[in-house]
């Protein structure tokens, strides 16, 4: 899948620069899954990820599956937990909230 592809030559490409450069900057990934949350858009009655949602459950046939869900506000939490802690606990390192 190319949108999974991209994603993680890109992680890769910014831990290489970080090497290749002496680390010119401190760097958590955060890697969350298929986010979920609130509406922040007053132009829209639903957001995306809800719209794919809806579709699925409404026009698919049942099919034993699973898929992994994060609330957005637990990966902003995550971002900012990533900024307050000392940089020798969270710097180069992976979370997948």
């Amino acid at each position: 899948d190319g949108y999974t592809l991209s994603k993680t030559k890109a992680e890769r490409l910014l831990w290489k620069f970080l090497e290749d450069n002496d680390d010119p900057f401190e760097c958590v990934a955060i890697l969350p899954v298929v986010s979920i949350g609130p509406i922040q858009n007053p132009n829209r009655e639903i957001g995306l990820s809800l719209d794919l949602v809806k579709k699925c459950l409404g026009e698919m046939p049942s099919v034993n599956v699973s898929v992994n869900l994060v609330d957005v506000r637990d990966v902003a939490t995550a971002h900012v937990e990533a900024m307050l802690r000392p940089k020798e606990v969270v710097n180069k390192q992976r979370y997948v909230p």
